[in-house]
């Protein structure tokens, strides 16, 4: 039985999706590790080795599914909390930061990723 890694509670976060939408993983990282500090506080403590990129166990369903659910919320907060005016400068078009999560970031992504991360950090 191997551990959980970031990528299964990844890959649970974005199969709650109805409609598929591109976000960037490390994006997703940042809402995992904000998810694993509040379960860790309002519930029991998780360990989580960040270079490795996983749990010192393999996590039950319930834990995978809460995590997951934690990190839809902190991505529904970032795009309720993200001025509408904040723009990301695709490669002939401008897109409002929501719209660029949903349709995926497009050339100068690293610097608008930078961007969004620290809005909501």
């Amino acid at each position: 039985m191997k551990n959980t890694s970031a990528s299964e509670i990844i890959d649970v976060f974005e199969s709650s999706f109805a409609d598929k939408c591109i976000i960037p993983y490390e994006l997703e990282l940042v809402w995992l590790k904000k998810a694993i500090g509040r379960f860790s506080t309002e519930l029991t403590e998780l360990k989580y080795d960040e270079e490795l990129q996983e749990f010192n166990c393999k996590l039950d369903t319930y834990v995978m599914d809460t995590l997951a659910q934690m990190m839809k919320q902190f991505y529904q907060e970032t795009l309720s909390n993200l001025d509408e005016t904040f723009i990301v400068y695709g490669s002939t078009k401008l897109y409002s930061m929501s719209e660029s999560f949903t349709r995926g970031f497009h050339g100068g992504g690293e610097r608008s990723l930078e961007d969004a991360i620290r809005i909501i950090s």
